[in-house]
């Protein structure tokens, strides 16, 4: 991505972020993965009883040409390290929906800042202190990001967490 583009998608999405009510969460720092998740065809689940990866409902925000569905995480465990999870969004069908280049979601933090971007070609880009083993958490937020006039609305469509280990998805609202 261009170094401007990345750079007005960032401030985007921190004025997204902004726009909508985050709650205040205790931070509780995992090092490491636990090796207790278990594989799933459906979902994203640990095998220790612990809460699968679920997200919330999504909230839209939209400037200009530049789109943001935000995703608030409401349940994951240390299964769940950003290097193993890819995104996408699906039509109707279950095929991927086409989206711009450069399209993607980002992960962020309850204080508005990027730990990482991941773009729909299949590329991670992680910020100063963060890499493929920083865990999602239910602090963060998803916000997928595209821009230009088409499609203008993706409710309707399905965002979806991809992994070797399962997926997980539900609803754009």
């Amino acid at each position: 991505m261009k170094e401007s583009s990345r750079v007005a998608t960032i401030i985007g999405i921190a004025l997204a972020i902004s726009l909508i009510t985050v709650g205040v969460y205790e931070l509780v720092p995992r090092a490491t993965q636990s090796g207790t998740c278990h594989y799933g065809a459906d979902r994203l689940a640990p095998a220790d009883g612990a809460p699968p990866l679920s997200f919330g409902g999504s909230v839209d925000s939209t400037k200009g040409l530049t789109h943001w569905y935000n995703f608030s995480v409401e349940s994951a465990s240390d299964c769940y390290y950003l290097g193993i999870l890819s995104f996408q969004v699906q039509v109707g069908n279950g095929s991927a929906a086409p989206l711009p280049s450069g399209s993607g979601v980002a992960v962020v933090a309850p204080t508005g800042s990027i730990e990482a971007v991941f773009t729909f070609e299949a590329t991670w880009t992680y910020e100063p202190g963060f890499s493929s083993n920083t865990l999602l958490t239910t602090q963060n937020i998803l916000s997928l990001f595209y821009t230009g006039s088409t499609p203008s609305s993706l409710v309707g469509d399905t965002f979806a967490v991809l992994s070797s280990r399962g997926s997980c998805s539900g609803p754009i609202t």
